[in-house]
């Protein structure tokens, strides 16, 4: 069960992320002449800033559920396939560019994770 948390941690993480940058992207366009306060006003009432909230706060519960269960020294290296998720969901959803060097790393990371799974 704990590792289907720590799927569930990373998943709610980077659609949380991405509600995120939604929501600022959408802050900036709306209130561009009316300054800071307008943009934190903007933020504090943006749909997306609270979806991504909510999903934060869910990820926490699940974080947390999956550290009874999962060692620390596994669970933690495994949160790090958010940087992978919120990359490529950026790419695909937010049309952002993925340069080669991004995709190394993706891949790198994916590698690490992998090799912390791996059975010794």
């Amino acid at each position: 069960m704990g590792y289907g948390l720590i799927i569930a941690a990373v998943t709610l993480e980077v659609f949380a992320q991405l509600a995120f940058k939604r929501g600022t992207a959408s802050a900036a366009l709306a209130v561009a002449p009316g300054g800071t306060l307008a943009y934190w006003k903007h933020l504090g009432t943006s749909g997306w800033i609270g979806a991504g909230a909510a999903l934060y706060g869910v990820e926490l519960l699940c974080w947390i559920a999956a550290l009874h269960d999962v060692p620390l020294n596994v669970a933690f290296p495994a949160m790090s396939l958010s940087y992978c998720g919120v990359a490529l969901g950026a790419h695909y959803w937010l049309e952002e560019a993925i340069s080669t060097r991004s995709a190394l790393a993706i891949v790198m990371i994916a590698a690490g994770v992998a090799m912390v799974f791996w059975p010794a």
